[in-house]
């Protein structure tokens, strides 16, 4: 068996060239924006669409749209990042993934326990901040890729 260390496909995802990234990140930058932007307005508008249970089905989209972030932009995040970990090296898209996705478990646990009414309201604030932290981090990496020639990236 090889060690995780030199498998050649884990070496290829993680040595991948900058044109590649920066793809990747426009792309995650957009599906943040396309899809957290919905969540931001529920987050702003929603409680006014509705009577005193608007948390129920704000809540439930809000997870719905939040949680394809969280599938499509932040589980890629967290697997580079756990193989970077094995290189021995802690990166922010770790960070910034493992923070995306308590905030989204936080709030779903939130909404929840709304359902069930162990709680009065629902404070879905944490799918907003899972969004524009996922948002901002893929923005400032696509901003940071464009700006370097290719074949530059240094590990």
């Amino acid at each position: 068996m090889i060690p995780v260390t030199q498998d050649p496909f884990i070496e290829a995802v993680l040595d991948r060239p900058d044109a590649e990234r920066l793809r990747e990140y426009r792309h995650r930058c957009a599906q943040s924006l396309i899809f957290g932007l919905p969540v931001l307005g529920l987050e702003l508008f929603g409680q006014r669409l509705g009577g005193p249970n608007a948390h129920l089905p704000v809540g439930g989209f809000q997870a719905i749209l939040a949680g394809w972030i969280i599938l499509i932009c932040v589980t890629p995040m967290l697997i580079h990042g756990f193989f970077m970990l094995v290189r021995r090296r802690l990166t922010g898209e770790l960070v910034i993934g493992i923070c995306a996705l308590s905030l989204y478990a936080l709030a779903g646990a939130r909404w929840v326990e709304s359902i069930h009414g162990y709680i009065g309201g629902f404070l879905s604030a944490g799918f907003s901040w899972a969004v524009i932290i996922v948002a901002v981090w893929s923005g400032f990496q696509w901003w940071r890729f464009s700006k370097r020639a290719p074949g530059t990236y240094r590990r």
